[in-house]
């Protein structure tokens, strides 16, 4: 365990080091082309994940319940949103908006 500490500290400071003689760190060669692609997988996987809890929002809402309300329902059957958070009345509101 210490043994990673030390490297780890080391690196940082290396890292530091080359960071204030201006030298850039990371590959930035594809950087825009990297970022469209994530942009893109990022609205594919919350495509599938709204078109799969769409149905049990929308049985909620056609009962009545607001969005603050759907989503405590949805926070106590431990339903997590995509990425693993809490369900928000906003965030029902967005999956029931989606385009």
């Amino acid at each position: 365990m210490k043994k990673r500490e030390l490297i780890s500290q080391r690196t940082k400071s290396a890292l530091a080091i080359l960071k204030d003689k201006g030298v850039q760190l990371g590959n930035r060669t594809n950087l825009h082309e990297a970022r469209e692609i994530g942009v893109k997988k990022n609205k594919v996987n919350a495509d599938a994940f709204a078109i799969e809890i769409l149905p049990l929002i929308k049985n909620y809402h056609k009962d009545g319940l607001y969005f603050a309300k759907i989503a405590d329902h949805l926070n106590n059957l431990r339903v997590k949103i995509r990425r693993g958070g809490s369900w928000y009345g906003k965030t029902v509101s967005n999956i029931l908006n989606r385009k």
